[in-house]
């Protein structure tokens, strides 16, 4: 038996022929280095949070799965984040193509958020904020004001 088109997640979701020798650079052969999808998954969003917001004005990043808590000074974001990566594909995979920015209604929680990034753009996006820097997007969702005390 013959299977065209496989793909494994680590390939980016590109398709390999069966007998195709560069397939076997991203099969896990030993079962020790096997990752499940999930928390591979998980790391790749992390190491993209984190390369993100590298050159941001915030002064404290945690990161707890998809939930991101953020600070500027004494103002500080806790969003979820939905999806993270260039403009075409993070658009595409969440089906967003056919919504409209909402240029008018700018929520004071995006403002404060570009406050804490810096050089970025901020516009709601359906139910979502989508944040653009560079050639990269973020997809947020409850995203909620916080505040330090002292």
């Amino acid at each position: 038996m013959i299977w065209i088109g496989q793909t494994t997640y680590l390939a980016d979701n590109r398709e390999f022929q069966f007998n195709d020798p560069e397939l076997y650079n991203y099969i896990i052969l030993l079962p020790e280095e096997y990752v499940p999808k999930d928390e591979f998954k998980m790391k790749n969003m992390k190491e993209s949070i984190e390369k993100f917001f590298t050159e941001s004005y915030m002064s404290n990043l945690t990161i707890d799965g998809d939930t991101v808590t953020l600070y500027g000074g004494s103002r500080g974001i806790t969003t979820e984040i939905v999806d993270i990566g260039d403009y075409d594909t993070v658009i595409g995979r969440n089906f967003l193509s056919e919504s409209a920015f909402g240029v008018t209604q700018v929520p004071y929680e995006a403002k404060v958020l570009q406050s804490i990034i810096g050089d970025c753009q901020i516009l709601p996006l359906g139910k979502y904020l989508c944040v653009s820097r560079g050639e990269q997007v973020m997809l947020l969702q409850n995203t909620q004001l916080k505040y330090r005390n002292g």
